[in-house]
């Protein structure tokens, strides 16, 4: 323990004083009467005088000329009581800084008994003066401490003359309890509910401390109940108690102990808080106007008791630029408006507003308190891309361009999904955003091309919110993926002379997903490329040879695709006189209904030919048309002719033999049959009724129901019936005549895949028994759901062996 230095009183040299402490009560900081001294001697004449403990009637105090008081006559440490020091100071007795007002009970040294009192501060400065209740004014003076015996404090004053320092206030001891307390709660967590408190109160202190009082409040502070008590609690010793009460709105208790004297009042507190609130920040709204950014934040308690002087903040990465502090009553939502000033730094960085920032209140969900946007809004859209190949199979690879026009950073996410909207690509970048100009992303993957036309969806999205998310979907991210031109051309004549025009036609080239828009035509003799928007064009070779023609078309995509054919030109005197006509194919079998397309080849190669009409001797068997494409009518043979519209006595014919489908017999279908075989132990076995479920895995269509036996019984089904929640099929049995293991449904039976049908049976005799309680059979499964034999006993897992047909 530590005392105070002060001065002592004044004493002649070489003396020593004995001062009684036996006095009055202490009112309000204030000895009466004062200390006396009562008798003073000359050292070293102390051998009479003795010591009485802090506890008894009086107590002794030596002083001498060291200025030194000590509490035993021989003066030895650590008996020293008090010292001199010069370095003292006023106080006002009602400023103390940190000190608490704290009450005391029990006898004290001297039997002071002290009312009221201050905690004393080590090492303060104390520089003012008050006037007391009784209107004298007095100077409490402290400085340094030092070490005391016992545990005793002193504490110094002057009376009404301000430079009287010497004189000796009053003394009291530090030693006392120091209680603490602690809960747990038992029993439901609901308002109105009758809760048991059990809570242990400690004594931590240096004494027992005995007259304590437990009050209990709810967290309103309005107390509920107060218990005294006069146990003594030793010091280092606990005392388990329990309290019952009913658990109110405030959703919680606080249970305090009160004793005096008790040293430290900081412990003497339980706070029980049984139903917490939940607070959460669910959105916020973005608008940007000028340079500040107008935010509304929707703040919900989704607990049961009121959040009150909840905290939060709105930051910008670790930056906060935002607190304030709001009531949330209990089941409800709230909003509240504030203005952020845009800063360069929120470009790059997650925004976001954070409820209860320093864990304030307990909550039963502490998830939800933090929600992440962007305070300068991104704009994303998404472009359409290309593709590399268009063949199915081929695994291409596609480019998306995402375009960000707002002013904020965004980090996204684009999805691809196939034309069921199913997705089947997952990306995660980040895009930046400024507010000069848009900057754009090409995101580039692959997907599998299961079809030649396949159209795939792209979709992009920010995390933390879109300025306008019109562009995000629909007309620009719907669109095919990009496929490659299909060229194709054909040229007349097919043999050309030099001069002569030959007429080129692209006619047949075409573009999936979009319009062909150049044709770069190269005609391989030299010449220049021709660029044309037109599918047709001609060209005169100037000699003869073979030439390679190559043929390049750009779609609107940009896209790309070339094919080449060579081209053989001839002398004009070199050419072949035509003489007959070459009809492909000569001979062709076909079925009713089926078609074939022929075409016609000049013979020799190289003689012109021209156009050709084409006929058929028998228009019963089948008919041909303008294009040479013939249609099979009827059984039967028919002759195909192709003419020369430059010479009618040049021809070529083809045969075509046309015969009636073969009709394949349709297959008997095999019937299904719900059978649940013979088990292979039987027994044991009685009569009695069987229900159940049947679950088949096949179609199963059933007129009869069969009843295995066990062999040399009469064993067999009396009566059955199968249902569901819509039909139902019966079956009686007539008696041993006839086929009597077979009973016959009222009508008939349809069990479909998947499906759970009723079936209750009443056996008789001695059926056979599967002893399981659930039986997979071929076509499905039957369970179990009782069997009461005619005993009225209960047999679990049996069925009975049936074969439905």
């Amino acid at each position: 323990f530590e005392i105070p230095y002060a001065s002592k009183p004044s004493l002649s040299s070489n003396a020593i004083a004995y001062f009684d402490t036996k006095t009055e009560e202490v009112v309000f900081g204030r000895l009466q009467p004062e200390l006396n001294i009562i008798s003073r001697h000359t050292a070293p004449n102390l051998t009479d005088l003795s010591l009485t403990s802090y506890n008894g009637e009086f107590m002794l105090a030596w002083a001498d000329d060291s200025n030194i008081f000590y509490l035993n006559p021989e003066r030895a440490e650590p008996a020293r009581l008090l010292e001199t020091n010069s370095s003292v100071h006023n106080v006002d007795l009602m400023d103390f800084g940190n000190f608490e007002l704290i009450s005391f009970t029990g006898k004290l040294p001297g039997d002071i008994r002290q009312r009221t009192s201050y905690k004393i501060r080590y090492n303060g400065e104390w520089v003012s003066e008050r006037t007391l209740v009784d209107g004298t004014n007095l100077t409490l003076w402290q400085a340094d401490f030092a070490k005391g015996v016992d545990g005793f404090f002193a504490v110094f004053a002057g009376k009404e003359q301000m430079e009287d320092k010497n004189d000796i206030f009053y003394t009291f001891h530090r030693f006392a309890g120091d209680l603490t307390i602690s809960s747990t709660v038992n029993g439901n967590h609901s308002i109105g509910d009758v809760v048991t408190i059990d809570y242990t109160i400690e004594n931590i202190g240096d004494q027992t401390t005995s007259n304590y009082v437990v009050n209990l409040y709810n967290l309103n502070m309005e107390r509920i109940s107060s218990e005294s008590f006069t146990n003594n609690i030793a010091p280092g010793t606990h005392q388990n108690k329990s309290l019952t009460a009913t658990l109110d709105n405030s959703g919680g208790f606080i249970l305090t102990v009160e004793a005096h004297p008790d040293l430290d009042l900081n412990n003497n507190k339980a706070i029980i808080r049984l139903i917490h609130p939940d607070v959460l920040v669910s959105n916020v709204f973005e608008t940007r106007i000028n340079d500040t950014l107008n935010l509304t934040a929707s703040f919900e308690n989704n607990g049961s008791v009121d959040a009150t002087n909840v905290g939060f903040e709105f930051f910008n990465g670790i930056t906060t630029l935002y607190t304030g502090t709001i009531d949330i009553p209990a089941n409800s939502s709230i909003n509240h408006t504030f203005a952020i000033n845009v800063s360069e730094i929120m470009r790059n960085l997650t925004s976001g507003i954070m409820i209860d920032f320093e864990n304030q209140i307990l909550e039963e969900n502490e998830e939800n308190n933090i929600l992440h946007f962007r305070a300068l809004m991104p704009d994303l859209s998404v472009e359409r891309g290309a593709i590399t190949a268009i063949n199915k199979g081929d695994t291409v690879s596609l480019r998306v361009i995402v375009k960000n026009k707002g002013i904020g950073d965004a980090d996204a996410n684009l999805t691809l999904l196939d034309q069921d909207l199913n997705p089947i690509k997952h990306i995660e970048f980040n895009i930046s955003g400024f507010e000069e100009y848009s900057i754009f992303k090409v995101v580039k993957t692959t997907l599998p091309i299961t079809e030649w036309n396949q159209v795939y969806f792209i979709s992009v999205e920010s995390k933390y919110g879109d300025a306008n998310e019109n562009d995000n979907l629909d007309a620009v991210n719907r669109d095919k993926l990009l496929m490659l031109p299909i060229v194709a051309f054909t040229h007349y004549p097919q043999v050309p002379t030099i001069g002569q025009n030959v007429s080129f036609d692209a006619g047949e080239s075409s573009d999936a997903d979009g319009n062909i828009t150049q044709y770069i035509w190269n005609f391989g003799d030299g010449s220049n490329v021709v660029v044309t928007n037109i599918s047709t064009i001609e060209h005169t070779f100037l000699s003869d040879g073979v030439y390679t023609i190559s043929l390049a078309i750009v779609d609107d995509e940009g896209l790309t695709n070339l094919t080449t054919t060579n081209v053989t030109v001839i002398c004009p005197y070199d050419r072949p006189e035509l003489t007959s006509i070459a009809v492909i194919p000569d001979n062709v079998v076909l079925n009713v209904t089926d078609t074939q397309l022929f075409t016609a080849e000049a013979v020799p190669i190289g003689a012109y030919l021209g156009e050709v009409t084409w006929s058929v001797d028998n228009e019963t068997v089948g008919t041909i048309d303008a294009t040479g494409l013939f249609t099979a009518v009827a059984e039967g043979t028919v002759t195909v002719t192709a003419t020369s519209v430059v010479d009618a006595n040049i021809t070529g014919i083809a045969t075509v033999t046309v015969a009636e489908p073969i009709v394949e017999p349709e297959p008997v279908p095999t019937l299904i049959v719900f059978d649940t075989g013979e088990p292979s132990n039987p027994y044991p076995s009685i009569a009695g009724t069987f229900t159940g479920t049947i679950i088949p895995t096949k179609t199963i269509t059933a007129t009869k129901l069969y009843t295995y036996a066990i062999t040399g019984t009469g064993g067999h089904t009396k009566h059955a019936i199968i249902y569901n929640a819509t039909w139902a099929a019966e079956a009686s049995w007539d008696g041993f005549v006839g086929d009597w293991r077979n009973i016959t449904f009222n009508r008939t039976v349809v069990l479909i895949p998947g499906e759970t049908y009723n079936i209750t049976l009443i056996t008789g005799s001695y059926p056979q028994i599967h002893h399981v309680k659930t039986l997979e059979t071929e076509s499905g499964w039957i369970n179990s759901t009782s069997f009461v034999d005619v005993n009225r006993r209960e047999h679990d897992g049996w069925i009975p062996a049936i074969r439905l047909h």
